[in-house]
């Protein structure tokens, strides 16, 4: 009878330690919309336990062993310091995603993956001053319209109006496909030509 009381106490025992060494998200909390493409991500650790790398991810989907497939990570950054907080340095576009921690047991070097954390980055788009150059012999005006935006496309519709009514109209479409150092900072221009 001492027997089959002592395995499943003893499993219980390994799980409970096993639990220990799990990172818990603090920041942003599950379900957050935060309103920067370079959000603060911050967690707590056990004791036991050391954190050895973050992953956010733009599906939830997950491995067996927990961590998120590699083809939906759109960031990732590996800690030698014990590091509990975090932003990324490439800026994240607007949309949904999850994110998760890394961390391992101090005694054991067994790895643990928190559970994914959902949160959503907010589409921003700041419209600059707008610049104008008449080119008076040509009869053409240029208009140099700029922006700041954490979306991946923006359609720009630009109005030419004279005394209220519309004389000249544009609409383009960019494309902010590339991954740029610092996106939150990025200015495109669209010059325009008026006959």
């Amino acid at each position: 009878m001492r027997y089959r009381l002592a395995a499943p106490v003893a499993v219980a025992g390994i799980a409970t330690g096993a639990a220990l060494a799990v990172a818990t998200p603090v920041t942003p909390q599950p379900g957050a919309v935060v309103t920067t493409s370079h959000p603060l991500f911050t967690w707590t650790l056990p004791s036991n336990a050391q954190s050895s790398a973050i992953y956010i991810a733009n599906n939830p989907a997950v491995t067996p062993e927990g961590r998120f497939y590699d083809e939906n990570v759109v960031d990732a950054d590996v800690f030698f310091n014990d590091e509990r907080q975090w932003s990324p340095t490439t800026p994240l576009y607007a949309g949904a995603y999850w994110w998760l921690v890394w961390s391992n047991d101090r005694n054991t070097f067994v790895s643990y993956y928190s559970t994914p954390a959902s949160f959503t980055v907010c589409p921003l788009v700041t419209l600059l001053p707008l610049r104008t150059r008449p080119y008076l012999s040509l009869h053409w005006l240029d208009v140099n319209v700029r922006w700041r935006a954490n979306v991946r496309t923006l359609t720009v519709k630009v109005r030419l109006l004279h005394r209220g009514k519309v004389i000249w109209k544009r609409t383009e479409n960019d494309d902010n496909l590339r991954r740029l150092d610092r996106l939150d900072e990025l200015t495109r221009a669209l010059v325009v030509r008026s006959p």
